[in-house]
């Protein structure tokens, strides 16, 4: 058996110890060493991440510390700089650091832009928000955008021709927003309407400026949006919005002459009421070049002259191709007297003159075929110096009158001549026989009530001019026959042909 030698192995394992505890402690060195590093190094980069967080902060911080009562006038200064907005600061002015940097205002008053003399509007709230370059000093401020809240704007419409030139002209401004606030309109100093809860986002641009106006006008949602071209020879652009009316407007003008003459187009759209017209703009004057209107009514062109200053006037020809009175006449008869009467309420401000051309009209009787007329309207009355009826093969009639609106009730003055240049046609046309005598011209005059749709006749002629009592029974036989049910019966041929039974004297 051979003879292990215990020393040489005891040797081994002390040298294999030793080596390894030195290998152990260099490792142990070099950790330590490690640690010291690393957490020398997280300390340096707190340090330099609050220097990142507090540096900032003490800058955007800068802006609290200002004299904002005594830089009023430097703050009024910079918005007509940067907005071109004349102001005064009546109330106090705070600075918020959240959400973004920015200066607050209470009570601003907006100048006119024509007359600086003059209140445009009062504004409750204006924020100004100001760059992060500009906040270390309030004598180098400037602001990027504004907004202005709980507004109440007084705006002349007389001055918007005034408007027009400054803000084509003059006005240059960087972004501004209007929230909440009320616009009331006046003519002169007439009060017209107010678009409430207006909200206006007015965009500057390198090419174009945009300008919306959100709103509530009557109590129904408007929307106006204008783009103000700054090319030369660019076009401006309108689009107006009205969807409780069903309206709507695209308009397009030309840039302007030395003699402030504009080219224009507009297409609109108003409860199925189609246009599109062509005209020359000069102030407050439109001529209308070539237009064409249509609905399901009538369809037709219009030509002439409407101009809006000093007061609303028009004078226009209006040529129908075709007019639809059978569905008319069937719309009205589902209408209430006071319906009816109501349509012929008009505002005093539509004042003007109309030429109407009907070549041809389409009725469930083939009555009339076509009518020429000349109608004026004045201050809320409407008077009918012409109305030519062809009647075809029965003849011709003829229409003057006025109607007369007395406290919102509608009365139809009137004069009418009845032509008749075919007798046998009359009778065969309304189921009239074995007459005595042939039937002659009539010259009829009274007075129609809309309201309750009764006739009044003052003088009755045809062939001989008829006694009172005479006129009275044709006016009895007239409302008993022909307005029973109103316009209902009115608007029926059927009835129409009882009462020319009725008023033709037998053959003995």
């Amino acid at each position: 058996m051979k003879k292990i030698n215990f020393k040489k192995y005891l040797d081994l394992i002390v040298k294999k110890f030793s080596i390894d505890f030195k290998k152990y402690s260099s490792d142990l060195k070099k950790l330590s060493s490690n640690f010291k590093k690393y957490v020398g190094n997280k300390i340096v980069l707190s340090y330099v991440a609050g220097f990142i967080i507090i540096v900032p902060i003490i800058y955007l911080s800068i802006p609290i510390f200002f004299d904002y009562e005594k830089s009023k006038k430097r703050i009024e200064d910079e918005i007509y700089s940067d907005f071109n907005l004349k102001s005064s600061i009546e109330g106090e002015i705070s600075y918020n650091l959240f959400p973004s940097p920015r200066i607050k205002v209470k009570n601003l008053i907006i100048k006119d832009f024509i007359d600086n003399k003059k209140n445009l509007g009062e504004v409750e709230f204006a924020v100004l928000k100001i760059p992060f370059k500009k906040l270390a000093s309030l004598d180098k401020i400037n602001f990027n955008s504004l907004e202005l809240k709980n507004s109440k704007v007084n705006l002349d419409l007389n001055k918007l021709k005034k408007y027009k030139k400054y803000f084509a002209e003059q006005f240059k401004s960087k972004n501004i927003r209007i929230y909440e606030s009320d616009i009331k309109l006046f003519d002169g100093t007439n009060y017209l309407a107010t678009i409430n809860n207006t909200r206006v986002k007015y965009n500057a641009g390198q090419d174009a400026d945009e300008t919306t106006l959100k709103g509530q006008l009557f109590e129904k949602s408007v929307t106006i949006h204008f783009k103000n071209r700054k090319k030369p020879d660019s076009p401006d652009i309108f689009l107006i919005k009205y969807p409780s009316l069903n309206f709507k407007a695209h308009v397009v003008l030309s840039a302007s002459d030395d003699l402030n003459n504009t080219e224009g187009k507009i297409s609109l759209y108003f409860d199925h009421l189609k246009g599109n017209f062509h005209f020359d703009l000069n102030d407050s004057l439109i001529k209308i070049k070539k237009g064409d209107i249509r609905n399901r009514f009538f369809n037709g062109e219009i030509v002439g002259k409407i101009n809006f200053s000093p007061f609303f006037n028009f004078d226009l020809d209006l040529d129908l191709s075709s007019f639809n009175f059978r569905l008319i006449s069937k719309i009205l008869k589902e209408m209430s007297n006071e319906e009816i009467n109501n349509l012929l309420i008009l505002n005093s401000k539509i004042n003007g003159n109309l030429n109407l051309f009907i070549k041809k009209i389409y009725t469930t009787s083939k009555l009339v075929k076509s009518l020429e007329s000349r109608i004026q309207f004045r201050n809320k009355d409407i008077i009918i110096d012409q109305m030519l009826l062809d009647l075809g093969k029965l003849g011709a009639a003829d229409i003057t009158g006025m109607i007369k609106n007395k406290n919102d009730k509608i009365n139809f003055h009137f004069k009418k001549n009845l032509f008749i240049d075919n007798p046998r046609y009359f009778y065969s046309k309304f189921g009239v026989y074995n007459k005595k005598r042939e039937p002659e011209d009539m010259h009829v005059s009274g007075k129609f009530n809309f309201y309750k749709a009764l006739i009044s006749l003052d003088e009755l002629i045809a062939g001989n001019k008829l006694n009172k009592d005479d006129i009275r029974f044709f006016e009895q036989e007239f409302n008993q026959t022909l307005l029973e049910n109103g316009f209902k019966t009115l608007l029926d041929f059927a009835q129409l042909k009882e009462f020319v039974k009725l008023a033709s004297p037998p053959k003995n």
